[in-house]
């Protein structure tokens, strides 16, 4: 990488480097509750789809459908979420997620106001994972020793940007697992240091 890092911050003598996935995986393709069915000219969004905007019409319009509305910002760059962004040029709703109610009942055992709750929950943090996919808001760590050596990495964190909260507890997160490894690193020298001192003690 030629290039400066995000963010950084040095934590017991060590550094860690924030920086952009640049090689973040869609997370369309691992397992999700919802299926995302999006109709664009121009971007292939959400889940691979044969249907028409006529039939993911019919699906909102089913008793034992939950779904919520996706909307698109396009300018200089593109943005989605579940509720409209009031521009009429720039944006508008390209499609929507969706979760039956037989594939509710094989996640949560049964269909209740409380699973359907949930389940519509977990569709919200579906849209604002991809979101954070789509405009690029996904980072990975690196740790550095006292000399500037890299000691560990690890990508694919979403950074999610549709609260704040979210913002700050997902940078929290990630810095929080570099933190554990680092710990775990000092730990790990104090405990060989301890026995290389007792192995010279009794050895005296």
């Amino acid at each position: 990488m030629d290039h400066r890092p995000d963010d950084t911050e040095d934590y017991m003598g060590f550094t860690i480097e924030l920086w952009t996935d640049e090689h973040a995986e869609d997370p369309r393709q691992c397992d999700n509750l919802g299926k995302m069915v999006c109709s664009h000219r121009r971007y292939k969004l959400g889940d691979k789809h044969s249907l028409s905007v006529g039939d993911i019409q019919e699906l909102t319009e089913r008793n034992d459908v939950l779904w919520l509305p996706l909307y698109l910002y396009d300018h200089s760059g593109i943005t989605m979420r579940t509720s409209s962004f009031g521009d009429p040029w720039d944006s508008g709703q390209v499609g929507v997620i969706y979760v039956d109610h037989a594939t509710i009942r094989e996640e949560y055992g049964c269909v209740t106001k409380g699973t359907k709750a949930k389940a519509l929950s977990v569709l919200q943090a579906e849209v604002d994972i991809y979101d954070a996919y789509i405009t690029g808001s996904v980072v990975g760590y690196i740790v550095k020793d006292e000399r500037g050596e890299q000691l560990d990495s690890c990508w694919g964190f979403y950074i999610r940007s549709s609260r704040s909260s979210h913002r700050q507890n997902d940078k929290k997160y990630v810095l929080g697992e570099a933190r554990s490894y680092i710990d775990h690193t000092l730990k790990e020298r104090a405990e060989e240091t301890a026995h290389v001192e007792q192995f010279f003690n009794l050895n005296s």
